[in-house]
């Protein structure tokens, strides 16, 4: 990954990406022991990142190799807020064109 990828760095996440050798997308989420002492904040990390990408994965080139790293701004956020810095960050790195208000409308 650091070899032939590349990386962006936001407020919640840093995001690396490569193409991929085997032609398949694949998604590794980073959260270290340095994000939080506590087991249960690294996991509730592990699952805003996941459906934050659930929702725009479809939208995503499927040759390429994402890498999420969590910083601990993650912690105060909901997986809206990440969403949409990742699809900020996706658009910085010309990956996609996703609109940062993808979420549905309330009625």
């Amino acid at each position: 990954m650091k070899e032939s990828g590349s990386s962006t760095v936001g407020k919640m996440i840093v995001l690396s990406h490569a193409k991929a050798p085997d032609g398949k997308r694949r998604l590794g989420i980073i959260v270290t022991k340095k994000f939080h002492k506590r087991a249960v904040k690294r996991n509730r990390a592990y699952r805003i990142v996941r459906e934050a990408y659930r929702h725009i994965k479809g939208a995503l080139p499927e040759d390429t190799w994402f890498v999420i790293i969590a910083r601990k701004y993650l912690l105060e956020k909901s997986a809206i807020e990440v969403q949409r810095e990742l699809i900020h960050l996706l658009n910085r790195e010309k990956l996609v064109e996703i609109s940062t208000y993808s979420e549905k409308p309330a009625k």
